[in-house]
């Protein structure tokens, strides 16, 4: 409960001076030391009002003990808002072992404060200090790999700009809040909780592609591009190419989750979530392009295009929620349509010419390398469809029809991508982490020097 408020106010907390840290070309250590206490005193006002909350979240769910949950639960903003500078230092100089080992050591030893205080009866205490643990180790390890101390600031023009572009981020992730929880919060509110979650379920499947094909790359990939900003030739080839990757891992999985969406669904949750599947198969067609979206948001990050990108995006929350306005008649189904209209069609078309044309790169490259990728995945969607419902003529089991539809997509994707995406991107793996490892070597030392 206390975790949905938190949530919101770690995007204030954050106020994107992690991001404008890593964009910029070159910064001084006075610029740090300034958004380094400005994260601090963001996070700090992000806690006070979290426990300043706490009576009205109390009142809201009718349990009195979340009026204290507020206030120790939301020390993690203050401690988030302290890390933030340390830890965008080393993506700053794409150190990405140290970034997955704090992000590791934070999981376990904050899970094993939890399950030990929880197996000694410390009830939902041990998720509160679960996320302090986990806080306080990412802090100390971010403090020690980056080998910064922070220094008294001092007010500078550079540091204004980076606190000016970071408002510009935290502007853009509320509007991405709004954005994703509207469906939600519309579901909740006018169909009850059961349908909202089978309507979660499907959302979370909507996500898996983007997650593993894009975000995961995210901390590598934005400060690759931003330190190529300056030559747009090298930017627009080395973007490209990630978008090509991108599209080729996260594309084939959401066209296999909407052919296969009863087979899965039945393997992940089990029979009993039947009606997620037709809310899967409608979400499946934002699942597509979801991936691709969120390389734009490399791109105009990476070019510090993020006033652009606010802009962009006031505009988009009322189209969705005018859309999911009309859905909502409909229930659940409704909004799930709406949202494949509305992510499938016109929002990809906006965010992509737009980020194109802000950061002047070419829109006819990136179609040019995604087109085979996604004429290949059609192609294998319809093929695993045909031959699943053609294998289930003979009676077998559901798991005998989800691996033929898996089998019969893999082999058709493989084998039209090998034939019409060129290059083809598994052979190219190996050059991009090359060319990663060059930026990496020619840029980092010149930002570690600079701070």
């Amino acid at each position: 409960m206390v975790g949905t408020l938190t949530g919101f106010l770690m995007l204030i907390s954050d106020m994107g001076l992690s991001w404008a840290t890593v964009q910029k070309e070159r910064i001084e250590r006075e610029q740090i030391d300034l958004v380094f206490w400005a994260g601090a005193v963001f996070g700090g006002l992000a806690w006070a009002l979290c426990g300043l909350s706490g009576p009205l979240v109390a009142r809201f769910y009718k349990s009195p003990e979340l009026g204290l949950v507020c206030w120790v639960f939301g020390l993690g903003l203050l401690i988030n808002g302290l890390a933030i500078q340390p830890t965008a230092m080393l993506k700053r100089q794409i150190r990405q072992r140290e970034l997955a080992l704090m992000q590791t050591a934070s999981v376990l030893i904050g899970g094993a404060v939890g399950v030990g205080l929880a197996l000694a009866g410390a009830r939902y205490w041990a998720l509160v200090a679960q996320n302090i643990f986990g806080g306080l180790v990412l802090l100390a390890m971010s403090l020690y790999w980056s080998g910064y101390r922070p220094a008294f600031p001092r007010l500078s023009a550079g540091g204004m700009a980076l606190l000016k572009f970071g408002g510009y981020v935290v502007a853009c992730n509320i509007m991405t809040f709004l954005q994703i929880n509207l469906d939600s919060i519309l579901i909740g509110r006018y169909c009850g909780a059961t349908e909202l979650g089978f309507y979660s379920r499907a959302c979370f499947l909507r996500t898996l592609p983007a997650t593993y094909a894009a975000m995961a790359l995210t901390d590598v990939m934005v400060p690759a591009l931003a330190a190529l900003q300056g030559d747009r030739q090298r930017l627009e080839v080395a973007f490209t190419k990630a978008v090509r990757l991108v599209a080729f891992v996260g594309c084939p999985v959401a066209a296999c989750l909407g052919v296969s969406a009863a087979e899965s669904v039945r393997l992940i949750y089990g029979p009993q979530w039947a009606p997620v599947v037709p809310l899967l198969i409608l979400l499946s067609f934002p699942a597509f392009v979801l991936p691709l979206l969120h390389t734009m948001g490399w791109l105009l990050v990476a070019t510090g295009k993020v006033r652009e990108m606010f802009l962009l995006s006031i505009p988009t929350v009322p189209l969705i929620g005018i859309s999911y306005y009309f859905g909502i008649r409909w229930g659940a189904r409704g909004v799930a349509l709406a949202a494949a209209v509305i992510y499938t069609v016109p929002m990809p078309i906006i965010y992509v010419y737009f980020a194109h044309a802000a950061a002047g790169l070419s829109l006819r490259r990136t179609i040019n390398a995604v087109l085979p990728i996604t004429l290949s995945c059609l192609g294998a969607a319809a093929a695993a469809f045909a031959a699943g419902s053609w294998v289930a003529l003979w009676g077998v089991s559901w798991v005998v029809v989800l691996g033929v539809k898996l089998m019969m997509a893999a082999f058709v994707y493989f084998s039209l991508a090998i034939y019409f995406v060129k290059p083809f991107p598994i052979q190219r793996l190996e050059q991009l982490a090359e060319r990663l490892r060059r930026i990496f070597h020619r840029f980092g030392s010149q930002k570690a020097a600079t701070g």
